[in-house]
């Protein structure tokens, strides 16, 4: 569709009562599509993933994300097209992670 707008403004903008209501946000950046998972399928949500979860660092600032494995087992269970898509790419780079030492 050629005339499909980049993206919808929120009325309100994007509130916790709209978070809590979402299974799944897909917010447009300028680095494509962000899809943001309040409870990814394949998982318990937020302490499952936290006990696993890897701490990455940008500069001085640093976040914590999921665990690859985590990520795999949520595209997994959650079998959609785009999902299983990229599930070669994703195995390829743990198998390499692996290779190298401890999976950061």
């Amino acid at each position: 569709m050629t005339d499909a707008p980049d993206g919808l403004a929120v009325p309100g903008g994007i509130t916790v009562e709209l978070i809590e209501n979402a299974t799944v946000l897909t917010l447009m950046t300028s680095a494509g599509p962000l899809d943001v998972a309040v409870t990814p399928d394949g998982t318990s949500g937020y302490d499952d993933l936290r006990r696993t979860s890897v701490e990455i660092s940008h500069g001085e600032q640093s976040t914590r994300v999921a665990a690859l494995e985590d990520v795999i087992r949520s595209e997994e269970a959650a079998g959609r097209e785009k999902d299983l898509l990229v599930l070669p790419a994703l195995r390829a780079h743990l198998r390499a992670a692996r290779r190298q030492g401890p999976v950061r």
